[in-house]
């Protein structure tokens, strides 16, 4: 325990400045996890600066010199509170200061900065793993059920799923989404029938997020193209019809990582489709119009995976 002392002691003349505003850890609770460590680690004239990024699963710690260059970086894996994300990073940045304070710091930088620009992770002597993708990719495959009604219209509700692909930057907090849907059939009253319709959708579109701990926030925008499907029953002569709808829609979703790969979600949204669809038995009965805009709730599970 001395001797750690006496090395935590070269803290002071390389102090560390925090960079951004740190939200999760905030910088007060890893200020104060640092200072536990070394009391003098903050005082002095700062040489060094730590930057903490949160990640969809995890942290992103770097630490760079006074004049911008990457001295060390790791991402760290996994779910943690903003406590123990304070603690953590605390640790992890007094051992980088103990390395970076030896003797033979400038030979170590060389294998950092070498190790920075392979195309490949390597570990360094100090068991350090430099992550030379900072921009690595996330994928997601998930499945969703819930309701899904007609603002306008008779309001007809149906029960919908649907299937989702996504994929996003563990480095930058935004992603996108394909995502094909369906619903089962909902009914409308046209003259002295009954005319079943149900839609089959694709939607493309992109989202940002915002992370809190196991908690992620996705507030998303799509393109959309659907097939509409129609027929009827307790007319004189039975038919049906289809047709290609496009449309856009706004969604948000709220996310809780449940582990490492799996993701539990609520989502809720609104899409509005660009053509107006009536259905009649004839041109001789009263008509009625499908609902040019729906809501929707979903609850879903997605299995999340690092590409």
């Amino acid at each position: 325990m001395l001797q750690l002392g006496t090395r935590l002691a070269l803290l002071a003349p390389t102090a560390l400045h925090f960079l951004g505003d740190q939200t999760c850890p905030d910088r007060a609770s890893t200020e104060a996890q640092l200072r536990e460590i070394d009391p003098d680690a903050l005082d002095s004239k700062a040489r060094h600066f730590a930057l903490l990024e949160p990640q969809p699963n995890g942290l992103r710690v770097r630490l760079f010199d006074d004049e911008g260059h990457l001295l060390e970086e790791r991402l760290l894996d996994g779910s943690k509170s903003c406590a123990e994300w304070a603690k953590i990073s605390a640790a992890l940045l007094a051992t980088w200061e103990i390395d970076l304070a030896a003797p033979d710091f400038e030979p170590a930088r060389r294998v950092l900065t070498a190790a920075a620009a392979s195309p490949s992770p390597i570990t360094t002597s100090q068991g350090v793993r430099v992550a030379a993708r900072p921009g690595a990719l996330q994928a997601e495959v998930g499945l969703g059920l819930g309701p899904t009604a007609g603002l306008t219209g008779d309001a007809s509700s149906a029960l919908g799923g649907e299937l989702m692909l996504g994929l996003s930057s563990r480095a930058y907090l935004f992603g996108g989404q394909l995502v094909f849907s369906g619903s089962t059939a909902r009914s409308l009253s046209v003259g002295g029938g009954t005319a079943e319709w149900q839609r089959f959708a694709l939607s493309l579109g992109g989202h940002g997020t915002f992370t809190r701990g196991d908690f992620r926030l996705e507030l998303g925008a799509a393109f959309l193209a659907s097939l509409l499907s129609a027929s009827g029953r307790g007319f004189l002569v039975a038919s049906s019809a289809t047709a290609i709808n496009p449309g856009l829609g706004v969604s948000s979703r709220l996310g809780w990582q449940l582990t490492r790969n799996w993701l539990a979600w609520l989502q809720g949204g609104t899409s509005l489709w660009l053509n107006s669809e009536i259905l009649a038995g004839s041109t001789a009965v009263s008509a009625a119009q499908i609902p040019s805009i729906d809501l929707f709730a979903t609850l879903g599970l997605s299995f999340t995976f690092d590409l």
